[in-house]
C-alpha cells in the first residue's frame, strides 16, 4: 500500500500546484459573476416596472367624432 501512496505523491503535488494557480482566476470569475448578477437583477427590476406600468396605463379608444 505504501508503494501505491508513494506513486500518488507527485500527482497530488502537481494537482495542488494546478489548483493553486487556478485560485486567482476563480476569484476574478466570482467577482465578475457577482457584478453580472447585480446587473441582471437591476435589469429584471426595470423590466418588471415597465411591464407593470404598461399594464396599468389606461387605453382610450375614441368612438366616432367625439373628442375628449
Amino acid at each position: 500500500m505504501e508503494h501505491f501512496v508513494g506513486r500518488l505523491d507527485p500527482f497530488v503535488g502537481w494537482l495542488e500546484l494546478f489548483v493553486g494557480r487556478l485560485d486567482p482566476f476563480v476569484e476574478r470569475l466570482e467577482h465578475f459573476v457577482g457584478w453580472l448578477e447585480l446587473f441582471v437583477g437591476r435589469l429584471e427590476c426595470t423590466l418588471r416596472q415597465r411591464i407593470v406600468l404598461s399594464i396599468k396605463k389606461p387605453t382610450i379608444f375614441p368612438i366616432g367624432n367625439s373628442r375628449f
